[in-house]
């Protein structure tokens, strides 16, 4: 399946829910590529998953790499995908591994961050 921005919404608006429903600590992802510039509205095309880059912690706000993502967000990810018939990784780290160490990246990365 393809995501348009309508479906990232629903995908991650189910997966806040799927986590809150089974207790789960809230997840602050930062997320890279299609769906990125998708919820931004810089491009209009498709992406086929979402790819998570870093994570943001709760309390302090500190950034650290995705990969792995927590299990608890692997298995409401997994819910979500049987239930709406999504591929098996449409929410996935991989980019996480890809990327040079996150503090190597320029400090103006982290603080243009936006959230939504």
């Amino acid at each position: 399946m393809e995501f348009g921005k309508e479906q990232l919404n629903e995908a991650l608006t189910l997966l806040a829910e799927r986590l809150e429903v089974a207790k789960c600590n809230p997840v602050h992802m930062v997320v890279s590529g299609g769906s990125a510039l998708l919820a931004r509205d810089i491009v209009s095309r498709h992406t086929h998953d979402i790819d998570v880059l870093a994570m943001r912690g709760e309390i302090d706000g500190e950034l650290m790499p995705a990969w792995p993502l927590p299990e608890y967000v692997k298995k409401c990810a997994a819910f979500i995908a049987t239930t709406k018939h999504l591929d098996p990784d449409w929410l996935n780290a991989t980019t996480s591994l890809m990327v040079i160490r996150l503090e190597n990246f320029p400090r103006e990365v982290w603080t243009g961050l936006v959230t939504e």
